[in-house]
């Protein structure tokens, strides 16, 4: 059978800030990996965002949709 692992939540009464950065480092890094390469994957549709300025408003969205 499988092991069942407890899931830790970042409690601020229970944790201390050590562990609470611990815990909250590697979604902040993924995230931050992903916003360069949406970024980088932005730039490379540049002629397309300036000739069609609409299709800019999706991005918050797209942003979003990564992240959820």
């Amino acid at each position: 059978m499988k092991s069942k692992q407890a899931v830790r939540y970042a409690d601020d009464d229970k944790y201390s800030i050590r562990i609470l950065g611990l815990m909250r480092t590697p979604p902040l890094l993924i995230g931050l990996v992903l916003g360069f390469f949406m970024s980088l994957a932005t730039s490379r549709f540049e002629e397309v965002l300036s000739k069609h300025v609409q299709v800019a408003f999706f991005i918050p969205f797209i942003v979003y949709m990564a992240d959820a």
